[in-house]
C-alpha cells in the first residue's frame, strides 16, 4: 500500500552541493523542498552520504547528519557521484516515479538537462526553484 500511494509522488535525489548549500546558507531545505512539490520524497544516494562523510569541514560533517533525515537509496557505483545520481534518477523513471535531481552543482544540472532529468536549483540566497 505504501509503495502505491509514493508512486503518486516524485521523489527528490538530492546531491552533496545541495546538502553543503542548504548549511552554508542556512536554509531548511525540507520546507524549500514541500513548497515546491508537496508530498514529494526527499533521499540521498548511498554515494552521496559517502561523499560529504569523506569531507573535513564542519559543513561537511552537518551535511551528513542532515543527509541521515532522508531515506538513504542504495546507488550503484559509477564513474563519479554525478553519474551514480543519474543513474539513480533514471532507475525511478523506469520504475514508474517521476524523479527530480537536487543540485547546486552547474556540471551536474548540463548533464541532467542533457538527459531530460528534472532539477531543482538554488535561487537567491535560500530559496529552491524547479527547473
Amino acid at each position: 500500500m505504501e509503495i502505491d500511494r509514493l508512486r503518486n509522488y516524485p521523489v527528490i535525489i538530492l546531491d552533496s552541493s545541495i546538502l553543503l548549500s542548504s548549511i552554508e546558507l542556512k536554509m531548511d531545505i525540507e520546507d524549500e523542498v514541500d513548497q515546491i512539490l508537496p508530498g514529494g520524497e526527499i533521499v540521498v544516494p548511498s554515494t552521496v552520504l559517502d561523499e560529504v562523510e569523506c569531507m573535513r569541514s564542519s559543513a561537511a560533517r552537518a551535511a551528513a547528519k542532515l543527509a541521515r533525515r532522508f531515506r538513504i537509496v542504495h546507488a550503484r557505483e559509477a564513474e563519479g557521484v554525478d553519474n551514480s545520481l543519474i543513474d539513480l534518477a533514471e532507475q525511478f523513471i523506469e520504475g514508474g516515479r517521476e524523479a527530480i535531481v537536487a543540485t547546486a552543482d552547474k556540471k551536474l544540472r548540463i548533464s541532467l538537462k542533457e538527459r531530460e532529468i528534472k532539477a531543482i536549483l538554488v535561487r537567491g540566497r535560500n530559496r529552491l526553484e524547479l527547473n
